[in-house]
This record gives C-alpha cells, structure tokens and sequence, in this order.
C-alpha cells in the first residue's frame, strides 16, 4: 500500500477584477508519503516500508506556476509559466493561449534538464493545438502539431473534422518507412520521414428510443461504422460495422445486443491502385 499527499495553494491578486480574475500564482506540491516493496516470498511475505526522502524519487510534484490571464466576453489571453523546484529535476515550461470566438489556439515550449546526474539540457517539443467550434460544438475542426526542437523535425501532426454524427481524422509522424516484400510482407526500413500514416473515417448514431408497452419497454438501436486507410501499409486498411440493440425493460433491466464484423481486406478492392 502506497500512501501520496499532495498540497496546491492559489494566489489571486486581481480576484475582483473582470478582466484578471484569472491572473494567479500557484505552488503545487505531490509527496510520496509511504512506499512500499515486496521483499519476501510466498512462503513468507513481507514487505518494505519507504519513508519520504528529499530526493526526486520522494515527489511526484512541485512546481511553482505564474499565470497572467485577462478575459473579456469572448476574448481572452493567457501566459502560463512554470518551474520545477528543488528536489525535482530543473524545467521551465511556457503557455501562450488565445481564445476568440468560435477559435481558441495555443503553443507551449520549455526546457529542462536531462537528469538528476546529467547537468546538460535539453529543449521541450513545442507544441501547437487550436479548435473551431460551430453550432454549440456539433461542427468541430481541431489539430495539433509538435515539432521536436532537438532534432529540428516535425514529429507529429494531428487533423480531425467532426461534423455532427461523422468524423474525420488524419494523422502524420516522423517515423519509419515501409516497403513490401513478397516473402515478408511489410519490412521496416531505417530511413525515416515525416509522412503521413493514416485516414480514419466515423460514423456513429443512436436513434431515439422506440416505445412500446406504454413505454414499459423501449427499443434503442445504435450504429458504428469505421474505414481505416494506412497510408504506410495499404493492406493494413479495414472496414468494421458495429450495430447493437438496446432493450429496457420499466427501467428494470437493460440487455444490449451488440455485434461487429470486420473487412480487413478492403485494398483488395482497389486492383487498378495496387500491386499486391
């Protein structure tokens, strides 16, 4: 058993203000109070008790955070900065927000030092995530990107659209290539690129419940449907459908009739594309 505290105090100083209410500066501590380890045997089991120690291991937390943050109708704008303290491993991390209407965006970046023991540093990927939102949420475009400072590459890029009930994907990651061979099937080369690597298709819906019995019984049918495209390795691509019936019985008792089936050769389909 394994026993954990963790403390926050929040400082305020524009509380009263409209515009920097949300204008803060945080000090957030997690200890690990009791560790334990098994030490013994099944035979004879026993167990090792940890006290806290001023040490990294000893913390989950503790952090310093500066927040200045201003806020009006639909705009706003917020700087978070952050800091590691003493005995967690030097970082500093930096926020810069954006919110407008219908838009909010971001991009985070920091620095840290590789260990305890390694007094050389390293960058943080930087980080970007912005969202539109139409129609109370119901039409949404998101992505998100991160580019590793170190190696002064993109390393992943995320685009989704969800439009009601469907949704759309598309994904991106520096990352392995691939090239096909008869007796192996996909191999792993080592040359790596940022490429893309997939498209994801979705449609989901639960129609309104059907009653019956002077709605004793209601009937809920449901729909998941899904089409996979790897763009890596074709053949990889699927289609699954996923139906299920819901009964309710007088709010007593909910049985679930779910089933699937999935298409997994579905490049098959495509001989004027392929060669396999």
């Amino acid at each position: 058993m394994d026993l954990s505290n963790t403390n926050s105090i929040s400082f305020k100083p524009f509380i009263y203000s409209p515009v920097l209410k949300n204008t803060s500066l945080s000090w957030n501590t997690g200890i690990k109070l009791i560790q334990t380890e098994f030490i013994g045997t099944v035979e004879k089991p026993e167990w090792e008790y940890e006290l806290p120690e001023w040490d990294d291991d000893s913390f989950s937390a503790h952090t310093l955070n500066f927040a200045f943050a201003s806020e009006q109708g639909d705009y706003s704008q917020k700087l978070t900065l952050s800091t590691n303290l003493p005995p967690k491993v030097d970082q500093y991390n930096g926020t810069l927000s954006f919110g407008f209407p219908f838009i909010t965006t971001s991009v985070s970046a920091g620095i840290k030092q590789k260990s305890i023991d390694d007094n050389d540093w390293e960058l943080i990927p930087l980080n970007h995530n912005s969202s539109i939102k139409l129609l109370a949420g119901k039409i949404n475009l998101s992505n998100t990107f991160k580019y590793d400072l170190e190696e002064k590459t993109p390393s992943t890029y995320n685009l989704s659209v969800n439009i009601y009930n469907f949704s759309v994907s598309y994904s991106m990651l520096y990352t392995n290539k691939y090239e096909y061979n008869e007796t192996v099937g996909w191999k792993s080369i080592a040359e790596k690129e940022f490429q893309p690597v997939s498209i994801n298709l979705k449609y989901n819906r639960t129609a309104e419940k059907l009653k019956f019995l002077g709605e004793k019984v209601k009937l809920s049918p449901s729909i998941s449907t899904a089409l996979y495209y790897d763009m890596q390795r074709p053949t990889n691509s699927y289609f699954s459908f996923a139906p299920t019936i819901t009964f309710e019985t007088n709010e007593f008792l909910n049985l679930s009739c779910p089933s699937s089936s999935t298409n997994t050769a579905i490049y098959a389909y495509l001989p004027d594309y392929t060669d396999f």
